[in-house]
């Protein structure tokens, strides 16, 4: 069990009620609901096929277009990915909140590979984007940018002097330049593969950069939270809005096939087709629903345990569930980075159960975070990220 230092209060957030999940009398209920899929990022390979990853749902794969979906999770955690990428061979790569995942078979199977992405706690970095070059070295952005010669296998850090923000997505354009998306910092150029970073945000009126991609004539196209699409036609150094048809504003996802089509996914509207360079947009979602189980049962745990948050990523809220073999004094708290005390979720004394909070993080900045559980000698932590 790893200590979290220089422990102290800082902030105590405003918390919903803790659930206790099994009802009354011995029943097992199963509730459904359908919804519109968030779409978190898109990726196609030589075959046309398109991959989507999807919050609560996994990696999805079209063979037809994006007339029909499947879901492809095996091996890798069944949240969801926030970025793909695939390269000259096909194999494509996922990056999620515990690092880079490998799949060599079209997405059968998937792999984990961190070999130098492991942070000073022993986690893995959170991944939130790709980039391949003409070499074929591949690029991870997240907290600090990554660059890998050997397919993944191995990891080594190459963003000396880049902005202190999350890099929510890398591209290289034609000329091998690297393009990186900020949190809240606009678009940023480097011309000599990550040894120095300019900013490039002239016609961007939103500076929250989600997704970044490179058409085969060279013209970029920028998708933002709350600003919709953005194209450049001169590496950058200005930008045009791009919404016509496109009904939600918040771009998260891109991905463009060998005719030129682009494919943008979006939160809570599924994806969007345009044919012509991003002048208009039309939606195409059929067969891309979600549909999910919650179980509810009288049977008591017999172990103490703690679950992975979900949604994760997050923003602004996020459920945390943990059971308790035995009657327990229980403390469950959320800390940062540095080990500060950041919020207070459970501090009282609990029947055996499996029980659920919620932890509210509006006034919090993006960052990783960690939750940790005592209970009755128990004792476990967890990692989780707050995307803004």
């Amino acid at each position: 069990m790893r200590n979290l230092p220089g422990i102290c209060l800082l902030v105590i957030l405003i918390i919903s009620p803790i659930y206790l999940l099994f009802p009354a009398r011995a029943q097992t209920n199963f509730l459904q609901q359908t919804k519109g899929p968030d779409i978190r990022t898109l990726a196609i390979n030589q075959a046309g096929h398109i991959f989507a990853g999807v919050e609560n749902g996994g990696i999805f794969r079209s063979m037809d277009n994006g007339q029909q979906w499947i879901p492809i999770n095996n091996g890798i955690p069944a949240s969801f990915a926030v970025v793909l990428a695939i390269n000259s061979v096909g194999h494509i790569f996922a990056g999620i909140s515990d690092g880079v995942f490998r799949s060599t078979n079209n997405g059968e199977g998937w792999s984990e590979i961190n070999n130098g992405l492991i942070d000073s706690h022993g986690f893995a970095n959170s991944i939130f984007s790709f980039a391949i070059n003409s070499n074929g070295d591949l690029y991870a952005g997240g907290y600090g940018v990554f660059r890998s010669t050997d397919n993944g296998d191995s990891w080594s850090r190459v963003d000396s002097g880049f902005p202190d923000q999350p890099v929510r997505t890398l591209t290289v354009n034609n000329s091998g330049h690297i393009l990186a998306g900020l949190q809240d910092g606009g678009v940023f150029r480097s011309t000599n593969k990550g040894d120095n970073w300019s900013p490039i945000n002239n016609g961007l009126s939103s500076l929250r950069i989600r997704v970044l991609a490179v058409n085969s004539t060279g013209h970029i196209f920028a998708g933002t939270f709350n600003g919709g699409v953005f194209r450049s036609m001169d590496n950058g150094d200005s930008w045009n809005e791009m919404n016509n048809g496109l009904t939600n504003p918040h771009a998260r996802s891109f991905v463009i096939n060998s005719s030129g089509v682009i494919f943008t996914g979006t939160d809570g509207s599924g994806v969007y087709r345009s044919t012509d360079n991003g002048e208009s947009w039309h939606q195409i979602n059929e067969g891309l629903k979600i549909t999910t189980s919650v179980e509810q049962t009288t049977e008591l745990p017999s172990t103490f345990r703690l679950e992975q948050n979900y949604p994760n990523p997050f923003n602004p809220s996020t459920t945390i569930e943990f059971a308790l073999a035995e009657g327990s004094d229980v403390t469950l708290k959320v800390f940062d980075l540095t080990g500060k005390e950041v919020a207070i979720l459970v501090n009282e004394t609990l029947a055996p159960g499996t029980y659920k909070v919620t932890f509210e993080a509006n006034k919090l900045p993006s960052a990783i975070y960690f939750y940790r559980i005592e209970a009755d000698g128990f004792s476990q932590i967890k990692k989780l990220m707050l995307l803004k």
